[in-house]
């Protein structure tokens, strides 16, 4: 499902015909907001895969409780009345927003192979050339999130978001003063 290129409209998942969404915008989305998050089918991984898949999951939402399990073998005490739930811990629980705050982090390239960093600057994209990168995106950025402004309307805050090869930009707002202006991914 990953990378599968499906959109919610063909899966029949959209919300309306306007909701340009991709399955893979909405996996990450889910992923980022779980407290729990249930890996089934980890009999059928090598240990490689696993290691990747859990790697993926942690550097995504490094403060969810992992269940890893066979036929979908889940003790229910596990996931039904944990009272886990605290909103704003899940809304900013996700990977990208502690790096942008700049958390405590501990690399997963130590143990996962999988990096991140936050790319922050207070000078505008140049458009066309925004538009070449997203075009020719790197095929080795699984995540890419965040706030930015181009040269042809500074005061504009666009929303870049990107999962797999899918991505999306829009409108966020209006910055504001100049000091608030600033682009970080």
């Amino acid at each position: 499902d990953f990378e599968s290129g499906e959109s919610l409209i063909e899966r029949r998942q959209a919300v309306d015909e306007t909701d340009v969404r991709e399955v893979v915008d909405l996996l990450v989305d889910q992923v980022e907001f779980a407290d729990i998050i249930v890996l089934n089918k980890v009999d059928r991984l090598t240990p490689e895969e696993r290691h990747t898949v859990i790697g993926y999951l942690k550097a995504l939402n490094p403060v969810a409780r992992l269940i890893e399990t066979t036929y979908g073998q889940v003790d229910p005490a596990d996931i039904l009345d944990v009272d886990l739930f605290d909103f704003e811990q899940a809304a900013a629980s996700a990977g990208w927003i502690r790096e942008l705050n700049a958390e405590e982090h501990i690399p997963e390239t130590e143990e996962y192979g999988i990096s991140s960093f936050v790319y922050k600057r207070n000078v505008p994209f140049h458009p066309e050339r925004l538009l070449a990168l997203i075009e020719d995106w790197p095929q080795e950025v699984v995540r890419a999130k965040g706030f930015l402004f181009l040269a042809t309307r500074p005061e504009m805050a666009l929303l870049f978001h990107q999962a797999g090869y899918a991505s999306n930009m829009e409108y966020a707002g209006r910055f504001a003063s100049d000091e608030d202006r600033r682009t970080e991914l």
